[in-house]
């Protein structure tokens, strides 16, 4: 089952993005679309509705990756190599 991207994006662009889809969104969107489709489309639609919405948060809306905010406030913050 092949998702309707023209419908897909228009919603998250209205009702997420305040209107504005940069290029770098739509392109971390589809990243995610695409593995859906390719892997998983068969699966419950939730589990896709719960990747977005965590990539959503999780990259500030970004939808790609971002510097973590904050690295862990004054502690120390992951492995240095």
């Amino acid at each position: 089952m092949s998702i309707n991207r023209s419908f897909f994006f228009n919603r998250v662009k209205t009702h997420l993005l305040g209107g504005k889809l940069l290029q770098s969104r739509a392109d971390g969107l589809s990243a995610i679309l695409d593995e859906w489709e390719s892997k998983y489309a068969n699966q419950d639609d939730r589990f896709l509705a719960y990747m977005l919405a965590t990539a959503h948060h999780e990259t500030d809306s970004q939808i790609k990756p971002i510097e973590e905010y904050g690295k862990g406030k004054g502690r120390s913050y992951g492995n240095k190599i």
